[in-house]
């Protein structure tokens, strides 16, 4: 696998690792905030017909208690709603579902006008909704995920070619010098770490090349003097001064 690949393959899954994680916390946290807020507006909502609907029980007016729990009726989380008379002269009851089929929170509001018993509310409300807004969520997230990755290894395959190209350049280099090409050239600009590389590169390549020739000059210098030595004395000192640096 090319080095290209690997870092490419590593930034991806560090990053849908962190956003899977990121965005579950935050996808728990909305699922518990959101049956906080249900079991709040529960409340309130039982503390408002024990008010509204304490006085009207007790005087048995019937179209104030029918106007009071289809106000309510109308909310999209409440299943059932249902007002029983402690006597049995009033009993009324709405329901848009079956709570059997569904995940429920009921509430019982007990019913007292000044400080007698007349009777209670019955709320069901379902908290399907609250989980389908989280299977929503979790889609979302894996769309989300989805579009990240592949803009996310776009910009990192432009980003990582420009920086592996000089590399490559440098490992071709580096073969030439190894097969004993020394001329071929590079052209790596960069002001970085890759630039301080390739000029040591081109340093070392320069060097390499001035000591073969020097390689040359001697061995060429070294065949003249055994191809035309007057006796043995001359020709270790003529040859020995042409290969000996002066000073």
């Amino acid at each position: 696998m090319r080095l290209q690949t690997k870092i490419i393959l590593t930034v991806v899954a560090i990053v849908i690792i962190l956003n899977t994680i990121f965005y579950s916390i935050n996808i728990y946290n909305q699922k518990i905030d959101s049956y906080a807020r249900l079991i709040t507006k529960i409340e309130k909502n039982g503390d408002i017909l024990n008010t509204i609907s304490s006085v009207a029980l007790y005087n048995f007016q019937r179209p104030i208690l029918e106007a009071n729990l289809e106000s309510f009726f109308r909310d999209p989380e409440l299943c059932s709603i249902e007002l029983v008379d402690k006597v049995g002269a009033i009993n009324l009851k709405y329901m848009k579902c079956d709570p059997r089929g569904y995940n429920t929170i009921t509430k019982q509001t007990s019913l007292f006008y000044e400080g007698d018993y007349l009777g209670e509310i019955i709320t069901i409300y379902i908290t399907d909704i609250i989980d389908k807004n989280t299977s929503k969520a979790i889609i979302n997230l894996l769309i989300s995920m989805f579009i990240i990755t592949i803009i996310l290894s776009i910009i990192l395959f432009l980003l990582i070619r420009i920086i592996v190209k000089p590399i490559n350049e440098l490992t071709i280099l580096s073969l030439e010098i190894s097969e004993g090409n020394l001329d071929k050239d590079i052209n790596i600009n960069s002001r970085d770490e890759i630039g301080t590389l390739t000029k040591s590169f081109i340093k070392m390549r320069d060097s390499i090349k001035e000591k073969n020739r020097d390689l040359e000059k001697n061995k060429e210098e070294l065949e003249d003097c055994r191809c035309c030595p007057r006796d043995k004395y001359s020709y270790r000192n003529r040859c020995y001064s042409s290969i000996t640096p002066s000073g």
